[in-house]
């Protein structure tokens, strides 16, 4: 699977979302402590407690080809994004954003892996292979 994406981001309000370019993002007040909040266009990733904790690297993969290193870190996502147009929105809310093309639109399969928390690494992987969650866990919005 090719490497679409290696990205610095300044997570200013604690979160990296991965989003359709159009989704409508309800503020990440719900996290409630979950580590994710999904709904279907769109993936958002606590990353710290703090405004700002410093930058989080950010890995994007994308299809079944070759698979990333992902010792020493814990999944915290596994399941589907539905894109309506090609192109995935990475970003941080108010902030840095990231336009992946390469990503084309219809429904998608993801999962997200983390070096802990606070995050300073993040590995996403789209439609490609995805190791069964050991502890993944997800708050759906309402």
């Amino acid at each position: 699977m090719p490497q679409i994406l290696d990205h610095f981001l300044e997570p200013a309000y604690g979160q990296v979302v991965l989003a359709d370019q159009d989704a409508e993002l309800s503020w990440p007040d719900a996290l409630s402590g979950q580590p994710v909040i999904a709904d279907q266009t769109s993936i958002t990733v606590f990353v710290t407690d703090e405004e700002t904790e410093g930058p989080v690297e950010v890995e994007v993969y994308l299809g079944p080809d070759e698979r990333p290193a992902l010792r020493d870190l814990e999944q915290v996502y596994s399941g589907p994004l539905y894109l309506t147009k090609p192109g995935l929105l990475v970003f941080e809310p108010t902030g840095d954003e990231v336009l992946l093309q390469e990503v084309r639109d219809g429904p998608h399969d993801v999962a997200i892996y983390r070096n802990g928390y606070p995050t300073t690494h993040l590995v996403v992987i789209i439609d490609g292979y995805i190791q069964p969650p050991s502890a993944a866990s997800v708050q759906p919005l309402r």
